[in-house]
């Protein structure tokens, strides 16, 4: 598969996320949580595909992202609340 091709697979399972998200907004019971994880999955899989061709393991780029994700929490630009989504 071409790098082309999954750039745009990629955004194509993105709106499809989308689409179940926004339809799970509206109302929490017309999206069965399975629906969601397959569409996540999808998602992920095209991502991961994205990441191996260009020589990153999709790991190693999660564990870089937390390390971001902590520094940045510790220097106050994050608040984590425990807010619902649609609060």
């Amino acid at each position: 598969v071409y790098k082309g091709q999954l750039a745009l697979a990629l955004a194509s399972e993105l709106g499809e996320v989308a689409t179940v998200m926004s339809e799970w907004v509206r109302d929490e019971n017309a999206v069965a949580p399975r629906d969601l994880s397959k569409e996540f999955g999808d998602l992920v899989w095209v991502l991961n595909e994205l990441m191996t061709q260009a020589g990153l393991d999709f790991e190693d780029v999660m564990k870089d992202n937390l390390l971001k994700v902590e520094t940045r929490k510790r220097k106050g630009f994050i608040q984590r609340t425990n807010r619902p989504i649609d609060s």
